[in-house]
Order: C-alpha cells, then sequence, then structure tokens
C-alpha cells in the first residue's frame, strides 16, 4: 500500500515538487519496514513486523516477512527515492533497481509454476507468497511509468520501428517461453509424452512463435517505410513548394524560437536557414519601436497587458484569430523592408497550441505604388505643388497648431497679372511654362516650413508657419515681387510677368480656413486695383 500509493502520487504530480515529499516518506517507510525484517533474521529477533495486519500461524518464523519480500521492499524503496536522478547517457539508477525488483519476484512466480521451492523460498526462511510476487512485478513497472519521460519508456511508446518492436516481442520474449514451457510440463505430467519429447514440443512451439512474430513486425515495419517514404516525399514536395513561392514562411515554437524557414525568407532577409533555425525572431528581425507599439494597440484592443515581445505578435492568433499586421523587417546588413505578415497557431489533435507559422509577403512595390497615388492625389499634375484638396487641409491643420501654440501664421494669395494675355499670345503652351516657372521661383523663395500650393489657373498660395510676424511676411512679400520681375522666356522670347499678392495674418477671431483665404483673396484684388505688381495686407 505504501509503494504502490507513493507511485501514484509522484505519477500524478510529478510537475510540482512540493507535492513530492509525503510520496517520498511513505517509500521511506516502506524501506525502513523492509530494513526492519532483516534486521530480525540478523539479529535474530521477532519484532513482530509480519503481524502488524494480521496474524499468520502458519508462517515457518512467525512476525516475519520473506527475505527476499524484504530486500525487495528496500530495493522499491531506493528506487522511487532516486526516480528524479539520471546520470550520463539517460541512465536511471531507479530503473536498474526496479529490474532487480522484478528479476527478484519472476523466479517466484516460475517457482510457483513449476512447483520448484528454491525459486521461493531460501533453505527453511518464510517463503515470498505468489500474490507478492505479482504484486512486486507490478510494482516494478510502476517505478519505470512513473517517468514517462524517459528513455527507457520512450524506446517502448513511441510510434517508430522500435517502439513497435519492442512492444511486440519484449511481452512476447518475457511470457511465452514460461508459458509453454509449463504447458509442455503439463503434459509430460499427464502421461502423454516423455521429458525428451517435452523439450522438443517446448523449443519447436518457441521457434515457431517468436518466427511469426518476428514475420508480422517485420511485415508491418516494411509498411511504416512505404508510408514514411511516402510522407518524405510529400514533405519534400511541401518544402519545394514553400520554396519556390514568393513569400516569407517562417514557423516556431510556442516561445518564439524559429524551427523551420523557406529559401525566400532566408534569401530576402540574407541569412543562411542554419543562421536562424534556433532563434527568436522579435529581438533579430523586427524594430523594438514597432513592437512596443503594437502591444499598446494590442493592450487596448483586447482588453488586457499584452507585453512587447513575442505576445505582441501571437497575442490574437492563441484566440484562434488570424493576425495580419504590416512590420518590418531587418536584413542581416541592416537594410530594411516592409512587409504584410500573417500570423497564425498550429494545433494539435486536442487543440493544444503547438507553434505559430507566418507568412508575409514584401510590399515595398505596394508602399511606393501607394506612395505615388498620395503624391499625385495630393499634387498640382503641371507644376508639381500642392493641390487644392492638399491646401485645404493643411490649412486647417496650420491654424489649429498656430491656435495651440500661441504663435502666428499668415497666408498669401498670388495671381499672376494680366496672365490671359500670355495664354492669348503664346498660347496655352507658353503658359504652362509660365505657370511652371512662377512655381519654381515662389518654391525657391519660400522655407521648407512653408506649403506652397496651386489653387486653380494662375492662383497660387504661401501658408507661412513659425517665427511669422508682420515684418518678415513683408520681407518674403517683397522677395517674391522682386523675382518676378525677372523676364520669363516664353519659346525663347523674354517676357515680363509679375503678380499681386494678398496677405493676411491669422487674427484671434478667424478659428477655420475659410475666412482667412476670402480676406487674403480681398487683399489680393486690393492689390490689382492698386496697380498690379505689388501687396496688400487685409486689415
Amino acid at each position: 500500500m505504501l509503494i504502490g500509493g507513493s507511485e501514484w502520487a509522484l505519477y500524478r504530480h510529478q510537475a510540482t515538487a512540493g507535492a513530492q515529499t509525503i510520496p517520498r516518506l511513505a517509500a521511506l517507510m516502506a524501506a525502513v519496514i523492509g530494513l526492519l525484517s532483516l534486521l530480525e533474521y540478523l539479529a535474530p529477533a521477532n519484532l513482530g513486523i509480519d503481524q502488524w495486519l494480521f496474524t499468520d500461524p502458519a508462517s515457518v518464523l512467525p512476525g516475519r516477512m520473506a527475505l527476499m519480500t524484504a530486500v525487495n521492499m528496500v530495493l522499491l524503496g531506493a528506487a522511487i527515492w532516486t526516480v528524479d536522478i539520471e546520470l550520463g547517457h539517460d541512465i536511471r539508477p531507479s530503473h536498474w533497481l526496479a529490474l532487480v525488483v522484478a528479476a527478484n519476484a519472476f523466479v517466484a512466480v516460475l517457482g510457483y509454476l513449476y512447483g520448484v521451492e528454491a525459486f521461493y523460498r531460501l533453505v527453511a526462511l518464510t517463503a515470498m507468497a505468489p500474490h507478492t510476487a505479482v504484486l512486486f512485478l507490478l510494482a516494478s513497472a510502476a517505478v519505470v511509468m512513473v517517468r514517462p519521460d524517459s528513455r527507457f519508456v520512450r524506446r517502448i511508446l513511441r510510434d517508430d520501428a522500435a517502439g513497435l518492436v519492442n512492444r511486440r516481442l519484449l511481452p512476447a520474449a518475457i511470457l511465452l517461453p514460461p508459458a509453454l514451457a509449463w504447458l509442455a510440463l503439463q503434459g509430460q505430467l499427464a502421461g502423454l509424452y516423455s521429458s525428451t519429447y517435452r523439450l522438443a514440443l517446448t523449443a519447436g512451439s518457441s521457434v515457431a512463435i517468436f518466427a511469426g512474430l518476428v514475420w508480422w513486425s517485420a511485415a508491418t515495419l516494411q509498411r511504416q517505410r512505404g508510408e514514411q517514404r511516402a510522407l518524405q516525399q510529400a514533405n519534400a514536395w511541401q518544402t519545394g513548394i514553400l520554396d519556390s513561392a514568393n513569400f516569407a514562411v517562417i514557423s516556431t515554437d510556442t516561445d518564439g524560437v524559429i524551427r523551420t524557414i523557406n529559401a525566400t525568407a532566408a534569401e530576402k532577409l540574407g541569412y543562411r536557414p542554419d543562421e536562424l533555425e534556433g532563434k527568436v525572431t522579435p529581438a533579430l528581425l523586427h524594430d523594438p519601436t514597432e513592437i512596443a507599439a503594437r502591444a499598446d494597440a494590442l493592450t487596448a484592443e483586447l482588453g488586457r497587458s499584452v507585453s512587447a515581445d513575442w505576445e505582441a505578435f501571437v497575442a490574437k492568433a492563441r484566440l484562434g484569430h488570424c493576425d495580419e499586421n504590416d512590420w518590418t523587417y531587418i536584413r542581416k546588413d541592416g537594410t530594411r523592408f516592409p512587409v504584410r505578415l500573417s500570423v497564425t497557431a498550429m494545433r494539435d489533435e486536442d487543440g493544444q497550441v503547438t507553434g505559430f507559422l507566418g507568412v508575409a509577403y514584401d510590399i515595398a512595390l505596394q508602399k511606393q505604388a501607394e506612395a505615388k497615388l498620395l503624391q499625385l492625389a495630393r499634387s498640382d499634375a503641371l507644376t508639381g505643388l500642392a493641390n487644392r484638396a492638399h491646401f485645404e487641409e493643411h490649412l486647417a491643420a496650420a491654424i489649429e497648431r498656430s491656435k495651440r501654440r500661441g504663435v502666428e501664421m499668415a497666408l498669401l494669395f498670388l495671381d499672376i497679372d494680366h496672365f490671359k494675355a500670355v495664354n492669348d499670345t503664346f498660347g496655352h503652351e507658353g503658359g504652362d511654362i509660365v505657370l511652371k516657372e512662377f512655381a519654381r521661383r515662389l518654391s525657391e523663395l519660400t522655407r521648407s516650413t512653408d506649403l506652397v500650393a496651386r489653387l486653380a489657373g494662375d492662383e497660387f498660395v504661401v501658408v507661412l508657419e513659425g517665427s511669422v510676424d508682420p515684418d518678415s511676411v513683408r520681407r518674403i512679400t517683397d522677395d517674391v515681387i522682386s523675382a518676378m520681375r525677372e523676364p520669363i522666356s516664353i519659346f525663347g522670347t523674354p517676357h515680363p510677368v509679375s503678380a499681386s499678392i494678398g496677405v493676411a495674418m491669422l487674427d484671434p477671431a478667424t478659428t477655420s480656413s475659410l475666412p482667412l483665404l476670402r480676406r487674403a483673396d480681398n487683399a489680393m484684388y486690393a492689390a490689382k486695383r492698386g496697380g498690379r505688381g505689388g501687396y496688400n495686407v487685409a486689415g
């Protein structure tokens, strides 16, 4: 009872170190009982140990268990105490101790099977009972199974050829010879044949049975090998497909350690596959800033804290979702490229997560195309300046920034003088030349923080932000007027061009872009009425 309870508790609580104290104490008590029984034989003395639970008047030596029973109790107690000790090459002392116990018990069973008293009784000492021998066999097997992750158990339970042969032949090698010999002995005792015939019958039946088992195992192994070849071929096809695909495919374990990587991923990242396998992906391939930002976004989305590490990639995948997000991959040489990465969880038959699969494709060209489309949508096709939509968006944001920071800003509204005459004289091609040159000069005169835009036709605007006051605005306006006085070459003919400018400073009462634009527009028309080629500041 002590041995069995100890083994059951150790198996159930093998991952909890604190819960193993009581089972080990129970095994120690069993070993102490065995030691005290051995002392009874050596003393000699009678401590009455074998009479604690019940009286056995038929015992040769009352009060004492069998000598081999006591030895086995000590060995089993020692085996349980050393069940977690592992020497080199995965050798466990507990297995060897359990093997000695099993051998002693097996010999006793054979003694009862064949009627050989010397196998279960030493001289005139107390004999080991048959049910005791059977229980020792079970207890010694349980010592091995208490830790099913040991190499010995794995060799028996795994699904390869070695495990198959062990599961089929080991039980037959242990049980069949004694059983066949016992049957043959019963036939001889019944007078059916002689001892010579019994030996021949035992040998022949053993050979026939084991030959059949070997043949059966070989046929199964051949079938398994064929299945393995088919699986290897399927894996080779799958690997070929993955390597030829224009996707970076990386599989990891549950902690983010890379298991496999396809050829495309290795090529795009600039690594050999063996340089990445066994490494953790976030710290190696990703920007920590992006990981932190993604963790913050997931924390807000999922309503729980998501750490800025591997969890930022797989938090949603653990919940059964495919997490698709844009990331930046970092190559071995430090260069970067954008990818769209989809992460899914890989699960076993029981639905437990065994790892994660990341499939990414390069979106650099897509990003360039999007940037180009955005630029086209926000730019004037002729001059390359910001268009009206971009200007209106920028002006509203500039007004908000100016109000928030308490700094001044100004808006310049420019109109080319007598532009219709240019079109009438040189055609629209000549007019386009003037517009592009006007835009170029205007861009050169403004700062990088200022926005220059073409509203329509010959109307341009400039949004001045930062360090803006009436004096600086006048200087910029004077520079623009001076720069525009230099003639523009139209088809080889110099043509004088001037501009009228309306200036509107942002005042406290203005909170939106339309009133400011209207004031600048009115000031520009006032400048035209004042003789053109000059500027007017809105009151």
